[in-house]
């Protein structure tokens, strides 16, 4: 950015990919800040001190979910190939297929935060996208695509595990205070302490978890309360 003078560094992460890792950290690790508001902050200033000339950071999309940002485009007729981009966080090498074509795997906190966005934003994408495609199904195992050329392992398992129950636990976030906890905190981070600003992403942050807490509900009552998704949900 600074070498071709750009305007702005823009980072087009949603409310869930931004706040959601902070909201909603795994166990006992610390905070999750990758594409945070309050690491973009810290990095403008860093920025501007180490060389003396500061890059904007914008988050245009940062008060929308995924699914919002995904009917946006659809709306402006600029999601021609949104179907190819990736989502996925796990390995190529791990998915595998008799297709050998690039697959996603369909279970990760990546891919499950796609496939909420698809759903809500009312387009569709092809099921063999996924190796583990059939989200409907009772177990994980049958969850896999049909020329699957393994099973579903420990560490599939707790993968899949960990992005449903981040899902979920976000969604539970918009029946709680905002300004409480570790929501309050994640806010000072990202905007600072000055009320003004405070209170208007305090505002925001509640809508979109709002947002966020219909558009799961809905996501995960069309999978029915048979499938392996919801049974996990049961146990919380």
């Amino acid at each position: 950015a600074r070498l071709s003078d750009a305007e702005a560094i823009i980072i087009p992460e949603a409310v869930q990919g931004a706040f959601g890792p902070s909201l909603v950290p795994v166990g006992g690790e610390s905070p999750h800040r990758g594409s945070h508001p309050g690491l973009s902050r810290r990095m403008e200033t860093f920025f501007a001190a180490f060389w003396g000339q500061a890059v904007p950071i914008r988050h245009p999309q940062l008060w929308r979910t995924k699914g919002e940002v995904l009917k946006r485009l659809e709306q402006n007729g600029v999601h021609d190939g949104w179907a190819t981009r990736r989502s996925c966080s796990r390995d190529q090498r791990h998915l595998r297929t008799e297709r050998h074509t690039l697959l996603q795997c369909g279970i990760c906190s990546g891919c499950i935060l796609r496939r909420l966005a698809v759903f809500a934003s009312g387009l569709h994408e092809s099921a063999d996208t996924y190796l583990w495609s059939n989200l409907k199904a009772g177990s994980m195992d049958e969850m896999l695509c049909g020329d699957a050329l393994q099973k579903t392992s420990a560490n599939d398992y707790d993968i899949a595990v960990h992005a449903i129950l981040a899902m979920e636990e976000l969604a539970l976030q918009a029946d709680r205070a905002v300004l409480s906890g570790e929501s309050r905190n994640t806010l000072i981070d990202a905007f600072g302490t000055e009320p003004k600003k405070l209170e208007e992403a305090s505002r925001e942050l509640a809508r979109l978890l709002c947002t966020h807490k219909k558009e799961w509900r809905a996501f995960v009552a069309e999978l029915g309360p048979q499938s392996w998704i919801n049974q996990q949900i049961a146990m919380i």
